[in-house]
């Protein structure tokens, strides 16, 4: 089973992930803090309906929704572009955590489950994901990667 928890993300993010969580059959999806809900004009917009196939619970923050998906015995990983793209101070953080590195010749991931994977908008730091989180999967976001 996987769950995923979103984060400041734009009306039209949430809608598009939402999408791809149907796609990707999903179990449910936590929408954290202020991101817009189901409802908004622009998430049903591009989210093609996909809400109506989805469990969607909403918590405070990522941290409340990964302390309460740990309890229920999910592993709680994070989606981030490049490790080499976090700050000095998270990448000490992250040193004791499961990074995986996917790039064009490296989808060798072990994925525990049940999994829920934190997703977070461009403009939340990713400190708060790398602090509840015990692995990381980092996608290049250069394209020569």
């Amino acid at each position: 089973p996987l769950v995923v928890a979103l984060d400041l993300m734009e009306p039209h993010e949430v809608g598009c992930l939402l999408r791809t969580c149907e796609a990707m059959r999903v179990r449910s999806v936590v929408l954290c803090g202020k991101s817009p809900a189901p409802c908004d004009p622009q998430v049903l917009k591009t989210s093609v309906s996909a809400q109506e196939h989805l469990s969607i619970e909403h918590r405070h923050c990522l941290g409340e929704a990964a302390d309460e998906l740990r309890n229920q015995g999910y592993a709680i990983w994070c989606l981030t572009g490049q490790s080499g793209s976090m700050r000095g101070e998270s990448r000490k953080r992250a040193v004791n955590k499961v990074v995986y590195n996917v790039g064009h010749n490296n989808c060798d991931v072990v994925v525990p489950r049940p999994l829920a994977l934190l997703v977070s908008g461009w403009h939340n730091p990713v400190d708060e994901l790398v602090d509840v989180c015990e692995g990381q999967l980092c996608f290049p976001t250069d394209p020569e990667s």
